[in-house]
């Protein structure tokens, strides 16, 4: 059995939603949190763009191993934070193809 690799990237983009819930703990924080968020709860939803590569290690024409690294940046809660964030994201696990158009393997 040959094992073959295949080498990707990807642009991304898309929205992001986040809920943030204020959990003071002391009566200094709670007095800072009543004035900017009086129901201490606070959702925003923002468009985000980036890139991603990887790799896929192919066992056989229907199954693969798909190793991944996503970099995106946003700019949630532009109100509070004074400038945009950046997230980065691994992933690896098991790829499934299904379907006549995945190709057969000439040996």
């Amino acid at each position: 059995m040959k094992t073959s690799f295949t080498l990707f990237i990807r642009p991304a983009g898309g929205l992001i939603q986040q809920d943030v819930l204020a959990k003071p703990s002391d009566p200094i924080q709670t007095g800072i949190v009543n004035d900017l968020l009086p129901t201490r709860k606070k959702r925003d939803t923002v468009g985000f763009y980036g890139a991603g590569v990887g790799f896929d290690i192919n066992a056989s024409e229907r199954f693969a191993v798909r190793a991944t690294a996503d970099f995106v940046r946003m700019d949630l809660f532009q109100g509070f934070l004074s400038e945009g964030q950046n997230a980065v994201r691994l992933s690896i696990g098991p790829t499934f193809r299904f379907g006549s158009n995945v190709r057969k393997r000439v040996p």
